[in-house]
């Protein structure tokens, strides 16, 4: 038996960076991924650049957006357009914890 060494897609290197091992953000960015993939890239640069952690998109997902995916993009939209803090002292400062 062969023992391959399995690598990552661009694609799967970029989620698991931005969702830094949470696998319920691995299942939204997945679905963001599917509405616009092109969406990932400037939701990466801003989690990177703001040192933000991923239970913030957790945090929009669940708790601010219901689990609307069409809402959590809005709102993220928002957030790396208009924001330098960290997403979730962003979601923080709108009363989400």
């Amino acid at each position: 038996m062969e023992n391959k060494e399995q690598s990552l897609t661009p694609l799967q290197s970029i989620i698991l960076t931005i969702a830094q091992g949470n696998v319920g953000v691995v299942n939204v960015l997945a679905q963001i991924f599917e509405k616009d993939p092109i969406f990932l890239n400037p939701l990466g640069i801003a989690i990177v650049l703001t040192k933000s952690k991923s239970y913030g998109i957790w945090l929009v997902y669940k708790d601010m957006c219901k689990n609307d995916i069409d809402k959590t993009m809005k709102v993220l939209r928002e957030w790396f357009e208009n924001s330098t803090k960290p997403l979730e002292e962003w979601c923080e400062n709108l009363g989400v914890r």
